[in-house]
Order: C-alpha cells, then sequence, then structure tokens
C-alpha cells in the first residue's frame, strides 16, 4: 500500500470516527473529557469579574434566577438574591456549625452569605481561576469559614463528609448527571442532604432539536447544555441512591423578573461591561438574555429546587 493511500485510508478513518462520535452542534448531550469541559465551560465564565457583577447586580451577584415573589420591590437586587438562598439553605435544614459544598460557586456570593447567615462552613468547587480570585476576595472580606478551589467534580476528593450539597443553575452543564449524583451521595454523611436547583423542560421532545435562539444560547455556554424535564432528573436522583425529600417550584414570574432586571443592568452599565471585555461580548450576552427570557414567558419549562436525602 503506498504512502499516499495509507494517509487517506487514516483520513477517511478518523473523518468516520468523528461523524459518529460528534453530534452537530446544535443539539444537547455533547459528551467532553474533563480537559475540554473545563475549557467549554471557561469560555463564558472566563471574564473580569465586574462584567457579570454589572448585570447580576445586588450584594451577592448571584448567576441564576431569582425569587420575587414574596413581596419584595421589583429593583431590590440583593432582597430577592437572599429570599432564594434562604429557601435553598431551608431545603437543606441548614443549622450552625454544618459543612457545605457549592459545586460551581462562581464568584463566591452564595457561599459567603450562607456560611454568614447560618454559621456553617463551606468549600466551593469552580472551574475559572478568575471567579476563585474574586470569591476569595469576597471570602475574605466577609471573614466566613470558606475556602474555593479550582477543581473539576470529577477530581474532587473531600477530607471529610458534608452535610449537605448544593448546586444553583449548575447542573444543566454536567453530561454524566447520575454519575455526579452518585459522587455527591459518597460525599454525604448519613441523612445529608444534595440540593440542586434547574431548569426544567416540559416535554422531552422539545429538546431533541433546538430553535435557533435556543441553539445561541447554547453557543454562549460553550455548547454544554445537558437540559432535562424534572421526571429524568428525579429518575437519576433515585437511581444515585438518593430518597425524594422535597420539591419546590419556583413561581413563573421569577425567571421573567430576573432577566430583565440583568438586561436593564446591562444596558446601564454598557460602558464599563464593554471596557472589560468588548462590545460583541456585550451585544452577545444581551442577545442571549433576550432570548432566555422570551423563552421563560412561554410555557414550556419551570424551575424547581429538588431535595434529596442520604440514608
Amino acid at each position: 500500500m503506498s504512502s499516499q493511500q495509507s494517509q487517506q485510508d487514516e483520513l477517511s478513518y478518523l473523518y468516520q470516527r468523528r461523524t459518529r462520535t460528534v453530534k452537530p452542534e446544535h443539539q444537547l448531550y455533547q459528551a467532553y473529557d474533563i480537559e475540554e469541559d473545563i475549557e467549554r465551560t471557561n469560555v463564558h465564565y472566563e471574564k473580569h469579574p465586574d462584567f457579570f457583577y454589572s448585570f447580576t447586580a445586588g450584594r451577592w451577584h448571584v448567576y441564576s434566577c431569582n425569587m420575587w415573589s414574596a413581596g419584595i420591590a421589583e429593583d431590590d437586587d440583593t432582597a430577592a438574591q437572599e429570599a432564594k438562598l434562604d429557601k435553598m439553605a431551608e431545603m437543606m435544614g441548614l443549622q450552625a456549625g454544618m459543612r457545605i459544598l457549592d459545586v460551581g460557586c462562581g464568584w463566591g456570593g452564595p457561599l459567603t452569605y450562607l456560611c454568614q447567615q447560618y454559621q456553617v462552613s463551606g468549600v466551593g468547587l469552580t472551574l475559572s481561576p478568575i471567579q476563585k480570585s474574586a470569591a476569595d476576595q469576597r471570602i475574605a472580606e466577609h471573614g466566613v469559614d470558606a475556602t474555593v478551589l479550582v477543581c473539576h467534580w470529577k477530581k474532587y476528593q473531600p477530607s471529610e463528609p458534608f452535610d449537605a450539597i448544593y448546586t444553583d443553575e449548575v447542573i444543566v452543564h454536567f453530561h454524566d448527571l447520575v454519575d455526579f449524583f452518585k459522587k455527591a451521595h459518597s460525599m454525604l454523611r448519613p441523612g445529608g442532604m444534595m440540593v440542586n436547583k434547574e431548569v426544567h423542560f416540559n416535554r422531552k421532545s422539545e429538546l431533541q432539536n433546538l430553535k435557533r435562539g435556543d441553539a445561541f444560547v447554547n453557543q454562549i455556554y460553550g455548547f454544554t447544555g445537558n437540559y432535562h424535564t424534572l421526571y429524568e432528573e428525579l429518575e437519576m436522583v433515585d437511581r444515585a441512591g438518593f430518597y425524594l425529600y422535597q420539591h419546590f417550584q419556583l413561581s413563573r414570574d421569577d425567571y421573567p423578573k430576573t432577566l430583565s432586571r440583568w438586561i436593564d443592568n446591562m444596558y446601564a452599565n454598557r460602558e464599563r461591561m464593554i471596557e472589560v471585555s468588548d462590545k460583541k461580548t456585550w451585544q452577545d450576552f444581551r442577545k442571549y438574555l433576550r432570548l432566555a427570557r422570551m423563552m421563560f414567558f412561554q410555557p414550556g419549562s419551570t424551575v424547581d429546587i429538588i431535595a434529596a436525602k442520604r440514608a
């Protein structure tokens, strides 16, 4: 066989292998190894903290749906953030002296608040060195007992078990969700709680082929989308050995209101956000937030908090 023929055969093999294993980018549920998962995740997060602080606002800069339905003033971002975090703390059963793990801790706002408000100690995991630096600064400023690590959840090995593990719109980026739940189960003490807040679609058929707008949002997140129905998540929680303890569904108005606040904040802080990134990044994020708001005005999804208990 000639060298040229050998090269052609190898290229043909690689092409066939790629087309068998790599889905079109507009589809969800892409599987990546740890290194690529980190790289793709940081496409979104490795930006100056002020870029995100400028639109999430409030004291804790929570980058997820907040709770406005308890009579909170429409411009009180901090109160809406704390209302959501208090609900998650309630579902975790937090008491002074407990030890908690925040998987996907971002810039450390929620972890710092929970440690300060409930007198617990905590560990946070992030994939972004920039986020860790910001979280370390926040933790030092508030003097709480918390540590943030740049570490993928698959590689993390705790020195002792936790009383509670929580995520806030993070598990949507985990392809192997059952493995994460099993890992969480192994890191909890007996009777410990796992609490996950996440967006769920109401029908599986809506997740088979994404619309253009949904595909753009997935692209913004490095093609790491792994959305599920609530039924699917509960089934995976069961497979991992947990007992369903509590389910809470946020108001349908909470996410559109959160996103409207972020969009307004992006416009008000446009100059600073462009200064620490660039105009295209600002435009792309504003577009993605508008598309997300449109999605949540439709009846196809819910935002739920699931509390599951280790026996």
